[in-house]
């Protein structure tokens, strides 16, 4: 009984940039091929000779592959088409500005794609663009994918910058109830803070760099009398805000 004519498995296929197609040219029909002495195997690509022999070849650029085998004197091609696609291409900006007392929302632009899914804790917003409005600096990632099936994950950092706001109060009164007993300044978007708070000779009688701690009108463990205190307040902002700035003023004591 005679060598069948060889049927070698067809495969087309499409795949991701950098992923790799397996492909055959071992004959489908034909068991113990190793057993036939006179066994070649050949491959081109678009119609050119390629220097492998074996019977699998791993396809990573694009392109019309023909797999050969001759068993004695019988022999077949068959050609795989493989098409290596690329990855989608984000238009989405590394990093971005926004200030929620001024532009109450952000439009974040992935660019053109076929599928989206953005990481917002919202699975709905699946669309080319998605609105925000973040409290602090955060990241939103996405998730692009095209036509091919081929998947790429980008993100943007989105900083909260404002303009640094203080709000001294201009008197205090400590030590009676109901009423505002520590003297504290009040804002946002401001850091590297430091506030001082003089007597009538300018002495400082009291200093903190800690934006949420107050003055409650003692010194030394004494009361300080009702009167008018000079008080020097260093702050900076972000971004363009950046570089100190100095508030000089005064608060009384109200007792």
């Amino acid at each position: 009984m005679g060598i069948p004519q060889p049927i070698i498995p067809q495969k087309n296929d499409t795949v991701c940039f950098g992923d790799t197609v397996r492909l055959s040219a071992r004959p489908i029909n034909i068991a113990n091929i190793e057993q036939y002495q006179k066994l070649t195997f050949t491959w081109l690509k678009n119609g050119t000779t390629l220097s492998d022999t074996d019977s699998l070849y791993f396809a990573t650029t694009t392109g019309t592959y023909t797999a050969g085998v001759n068993i004695d004197r019988c022999g077949n091609t068959q050609n795989d088409i493989v098409y290596v696609a690329p990855y989608p291409v984000s238009t989405l900006a590394d990093k971005a500005k926004y200030c929620q007392d001024v532009n109450k929302f952000l439009i974040l632009d992935a660019g053109t794609q076929d599928h989206y899914l953005w990481e917002t804790g919202n699975p709905l917003d699946t669309n080319e663009t998605v609105t925000v409005s973040p409290p602090d600096d955060r990241y939103y990632a996405v998730q692009l994918t095209n036509k091919f099936n081929c998947s790429i994950k980008d993100s943007i950092f989105v900083k909260n910058i404002c303009a640094p706001r203080i709000y001294i109060p201009n008197a205090f009164t400590p030590g009676i109830q109901n009423s505002d007993q520590i003297f504290t300044v009040f804002g946002k978007y401001f850091y590297n803070y430091k506030m001082l708070v003089f007597n009538r000779w300018g002495e400082a009688i009291f200093e903190t760099t800690d934006k949420n701690a107050g003055w409650d009108g003692n010194y030394l463990g004494e009361q300080m009398p009702t009167g008018v205190y000079p008080v020097i307040i260093y702050y900076e902002g972000r971004e363009e805000y950046a570089g100190q700035q100095k508030y000089v003023g005064s608060v009384t004591v109200i007792r």
